[in-house]
């Protein structure tokens, strides 16, 4: 639209401010420019629109996917809702990283978590990594790279090229290793591999010409989302 609403979120305590949207792609890209990276929070939460366009905020935005406000369970009905935005947005070819967050504006939660492997344990660092997209929601951390090309990059697709996947870490909070986990590997073209996991995990797969490879993980108890991996693109 052309204008922006926001509900304020349920409990109705405050009220965002309306904003154009032209305006605020001006904002976005001003952020962006020195260096900054913008994050759409809980979009499916605080924004009333049916189009997947309007919540996209342009290439190397980021949007919240799992979220767990005010529930102790990772699989609930916002991070459905906000999963299914995210896959509109990589149908649709648009280049934008999911993340994790608990929204709690207080005591911190490790329900809703992301795993990062950072060279520094700062906030510049951990910036430096979402802005990259060099990161996945989730208590597992999964590393994958196509070639030399890291998670959140845009590879030149050539043949011969190799999708390499280790998982081997799992916070100690939220990692049962008494669960059974299911590793899937999903492209634009549907699931290219899918199998029980056990920690740690390696896995090697020819790369085919495809749009984008990423990682999802499933607790297979109650089909919740253990990680979600952000893509690695492939363009010819």
């Amino acid at each position: 639209p052309e204008m922006f609403n926001f509900e304020g979120g349920p409990e109705g305590f405050f009220e965002y401010i309306r904003v154009e949207k032209s305006k605020f792609l001006e904002v976005v890209k001003a952020i962006q420019d020195e260096g900054g990276v913008v994050v759409h929070a809980h979009p499916k939460q605080v924004m009333k629109s049916d189009n997947p366009d309007d919540y996209y905020f342009g290439e190397g935005a980021v949007i919240e996917i799992v979220y767990t406000f005010n529930t102790p369970a990772v699989l609930n009905q916002d991070t459905i809702d906000n999963y299914k935005l995210w896959m509109e947005f990589l149908n649709r070819g648009y280049k934008v990283i999911n993340t994790a967050t608990s929204d709690c504006h207080g005591t911190p939660s490790n329900i809703a978590m992301n795993a990062v492997y950072s060279d520094a344990k700062n906030g510049p660092a951990y910036v430096k990594y979402l802005k990259q997209g060099d990161l996945n929601s989730g208590f597992l951390g999964i590393k994958m790279s196509i070639d030399s090309n890291p998670v959140g990059s845009t590879a030149k697709y050539t043949d011969g090229m190799k999708l390499l996947i280790k998982v081997e870490d799992g916070h100690i909070d939220n990692y049962d290793p008494n669960e059974s986990y299911r590793l899937e590997v999903i492209t634009d073209k549907g699931i290219a591999y899918s199998n029980n996991i056990t920690l740690p995990f390696n896995l090697a797969l020819e790369v085919k010409d495809r749009k984008f490879y990423r990682v999802m993980i499933i607790r297979e108890s109650d089909g919740a989302p253990a990680a979600i991996g952000n893509p690695i693109w492939l363009e010819k």
